[in-house]
């Protein structure tokens, strides 16, 4: 399965402010969150750590301190940090899909799939139009065998964003997996249609038109995913059409 590193980068994007007395303190725990977030976005993460830990000790209360910090610690990949650090936002604020969301991607990164699945789920019933989420809620279907829901959850991330090749390329995935290679190759020629860039598409299409004896269409799709770097496409290739 294929993530795309568009959700990665999310993180980034939701700093949000929430309201508070103006007051000496306050000025200066907004004066250290905002330089945590400007280390944060020129890629210096030790030093944004450093501004939202003052942030932090400065106002425990504070969910932007914490939701920040959070976002920082899943760029350095320290998932458990960013748990507890979003879980302490919802403590605070429970009304924002981005903190639910951010800590769904966390769980992910220590394999907690059902818990990033229920995240998701509350994000969705705070703000429906999320395909992004709808895309990743799949994703972690698929990581505990449940396609036909993933296979619905992929849908609903395209109708909110047509334009979406990795929704594509992933429920054609799902697709293959339950066997239903006529459709599977649909979603791949789209994904395929949007994105030409990417080996795994071709190389997707490839097996799925393979899995239907359809060697004709599956062998340029092959030698296209070995030009772009797939290896085991290029080794289908030789052991499939050079003959």
């Amino acid at each position: 399965m294929k993530k795309s590193s568009v959700f990665l980068l999310i993180y980034i994007v939701f700093f949000f402010l929430f309201s508070a007395q103006v007051c000496a303190q306050v000025k200066l725990n907004k004066i250290m969150i905002d330089s945590g977030i400007l280390m944060a976005k020129m890629g210096y993460f030790e030093a944004a750590l450093k501004d939202l830990n003052k942030a932090v000790a400065m106002d425990s209360a504070s969910p932007e301190a914490y939701y920040n910090r959070g976002v920082v610690k899943l760029e350095m990949k320290n998932f458990h940090g960013a748990i507890d650090d979003f879980t302490r936002v919802l403590e605070l604020r429970q009304s924002y899909a981005e903190p639910w969301f951010n800590r769904a991607v966390a769980k992910e990164g220590v394999r907690d799939y059902e818990g990033a699945v229920w995240d998701y789920t509350k994000a969705l019933s705070l703000k429906a139009d999320y395909p992004e989420a709808y895309h990743n809620k799949a994703l972690d279907l698929m990581e505990m065998g449940n396609y036909t829901e993933a296979l619905m959850n992929f849908t609903r991330a395209i109708q909110y964003q047509p334009v979406f090749p990795e929704a594509y390329y992933n429920r054609g995935l799902c697709r293959f997996y339950l066997k239903e290679y006529p459709a599977s190759i649909k979603d791949f020629d789209e994904a395929i249609r949007l994105d030409t860039t990417q080996a795994d598409y071709f190389s997707s299409r490839g097996a799925a038109r393979a899995s239907l004896k359809q060697f004709e269409q599956a062998c340029p799709d092959w030698k296209k995913a070995a030009e772009l770097g797939n290896e085991s496409a290029g080794t289908y290739f030789l052991k499939y059409c050079k003959k």
